[in-house]
C-alpha cells in the first residue's frame, strides 16, 4: 500500500489536531507546512519533524503532497484554495467554514469546476461572525456568569 505524502497550510492550534491525527494514519506521512508566522512555522515545524515553509508554490514544488489540509481563516480560503489547485495538488482537506460569504463560495464552486484537485471539507463555524460576537460578550463578563448555553446550526 502506497504512502501518501502530506503537507499542512497554517501552523496555528488547530492544525496542531490536524498533525496529531498522524500518530495514528498508517498510509499517511506529514512532511511539511506552511506559515506566514516565522515563529510559529518554525515551533511546528520542530515539534513535529517536518519541513517549514513561508512560500506555498515553494512548499507544493519541493514537497509534491498528495493532500494539502488547509488551516487558516476562513477570509482566506478563496486565495489558497486557487492556489493549491493551481499549483497542482492532487487532494485537499479543508478546515473550518469553506467559505466567508456567499461571494467566496461562488469562487470557490467555480473553482472546483475547473479544478483537477479533490477538496474535502470539515466544516465548523467556530469563526463565525455571531459567534465569535457571543463568545466576547461572554468573555468580558458583560452577560453575567453564564449558566447554561445551547446552540446549534
Amino acid at each position: 500500500m502506497p504512502t501518501y505524502r502530506c503537507a499542512i497550510i497554517g501552523c496555528g492550534p488547530r492544525a496542531r489536531w490536524h498533525a496529531d491525527a498522524y500518530r495514528l494514519i498508517t498510509r499517511g506521512e506529514l512532511v511539511a507546512c506552511c506559515d506566514l508566522n516565522a515563529e510559529r512555522r518554525a515551533r511546528f515545524a520542530d515539534d513535529y519533524g517536518i519541513v517549514g515553509y513561508a512560500d506555498l508554490a515553494e512548499m507544493l514544488h519541493k514537497e509534491k503532497p498528495d493532500l494539502v489540509h488547509v488551516v487558516t481563516s476562513p477570509l482566506l480560503r478563496v486565495e489558497l484554495l486557487t492556489a493549491v489547485s493551481g499549483l497542482g495538488a492532487p487532494a485537499c482537506l479543508v478546515e473550518k467554514p469553506i467559505a466567508y460569504e456567499v461571494r467566496d463560495w461562488k469562487q470557490l464552486v467555480a473553482l472546483e469546476k475547473r479544478s483537477h484537485t479533490k477538496f474535502g471539507v470539515n466544516t465548523q463555524f467556530r469563526c463565525h461572525p455571531n459567534l465569535t460576537r457571543c463568545r466576547q460578550a461572554i468573555d468580558s463578563g458583560k452577560l453575567g456568569e453564564l449558566l447554561f448555553l445551547d446552540c446549534s446550526a
